[in-house]
């Protein structure tokens, strides 16, 4: 049976929607939507990609998400409407992180890989990449200000080469430049921002590292609490 799955990625100010069937990206659409939620049109377009390529929802025969870091507010929109779409079809679900979809999008290195999103506050949500047989690995995940990162990449890494991945990392481009001892690389513009398609040749290149979950098991790798947790937190040690 060939395999046509619809795929959402909110993770970022960029939310996208992919349909790919057997590897072949068959469409995606993208918007940059910083002043607008990605409700307002994540279904619309997901409706549109389907009518435009002669299928419909009967024929999809499973859903990819995005599930984080990234955007609180567009992981809660997205991984909502993959329930929603999953329970009401009987779809399985596949969970991908929005910082190993940047290492993919990069492809593999003989080095250590950051992979690195804006996280807003002078800080970064990033994944410490490494690959192997069996593909891509995230060897550590965490939210931190670019000069800890640096501090890191210093303590561990300083004699090696190091290659900095995603939109993150240009942001704090010049920061990275002056603080890092270690042999930098920059990505540059093709795997700044990770998409919807992206997300999906991921899984079906490595499927093993995607088992499928039921919809009651779907969640966001939020990595930083939210403000209310923090709120929360705070009232308790008051």
């Amino acid at each position: 049976m060939n395999q046509l799955l619809l795929s959402f990625d909110t993770s970022t100010p960029r939310g996208s929607v992919a349909l790919v069937s057997e590897s072949v990206v068959v469409g995606e659409v993208s918007l940059d939507v910083k002043h607008r939620p990605h409700s307002d049109y994540l279904l619309r377009h997901a409706h549109f990609l389907l009518q435009e390529s002669g299928v419909t929802l009967a024929d999809i025969t499973g859903l990819c998400v995005v599930n984080g870091p990234g955007s609180f507010t567009g992981l809660r929109v997205g991984l909502a409407t993959v329930q929603g779409l999953a329970q009401s079809l009987e779809l399985p679900v596949y969970q991908i992180s929005s910082l190993l979809v940047l290492g993919f999008m990069y492809g593999r290195a003989p080095c250590v890989q950051y992979c690195l999103l804006d996280a807003r506050k002078q800080e970064l949500y990033g994944a410490l990449l490494q690959w192997g047989a069996n593909g891509p690995r995230v060897e550590q995940m965490f939210v931190l200000p670019p000069a800890a990162i640096c501090e890191h990449i210093n303590a561990h890494h300083a004699s090696e080469p190091v290659i900095l991945i995603g939109h993150g990392a240009e942001i704090y481009h010049e920061l990275f430049q002056r603080e890092c001892n270690a042999d930098l690389y920059f990505s540059g513009s093709a795997s700044q921002i990770p998409s919807a398609a992206d997300a999906v040749q991921l899984l079906l290149q490595w499927p093993g590292l995607f088992p499928p979950v039921q919809v009651y098991e779907i969640q966001a790798q939020y990595v930083r609490p939210s403000d209310a947790e923090l709120q929360q937190r705070r009232g308790r040690l008051a």
